[in-house]
């Protein structure tokens, strides 16, 4: 699924089908609907080397949403509709409105956020929360 800025329907808000196929359409073609918004799922392996080649200094997001394991010892239960990682290159925060020159990771953790549990995650991996809360997906 590809999703321009301009393809919501002015009524309900609803994102609509894009026209332009963004693996052949000449780019001139797609500047007009920048930014983009992509969906499509692919094997893990497949396409991250040529993602980082293209975004090059742009801005983009590679996005994986799932379901924590709940967790009894923090209080903290997995949901489904807002639990995932996301990856933004050449970004600093999950709206794309802070351009930087590094890559961040962001932990998504339920709707309102739960640092306890966003902390555990990342001590999991050997890292540490870096930051305030921002609100994602």
């Amino acid at each position: 699924m590809y999703r321009g800025t301009h393809d919501e329907d002015p009524v309900t808000g609803d994102f609509l089908d894009f026209g332009l196929d963004i693996l052949t359409a000449h780019h001139r073609l797609l500047e007009p609907e920048l930014p983009l918004s992509v969906l499509h799922y692919v094997p893990p392996g497949t396409v991250e080397d040529r993602f980082v080649r293209a975004v090059g200094q742009g801005t983009a997001s590679i996005g994986l949403s799932g379901r924590w394991p709940d967790d009894a010892e923090t209080d903290s239960y997995g949901h489904a509709t807002y639990d995932g990682v996301e990856v933004l290159f050449n970004c600093d925060d999950v709206n794309w409105l802070q351009p930087a020159d590094r890559h961040t990771v962001f932990v998504h953790v339920d709707k309102w956020g739960d640092l306890p549990r966003a902390e555990k995650l990342a001590a999991h991996l050997g890292s540490t929360v870096l930051g305030d809360a921002q609100h994602g997906w």
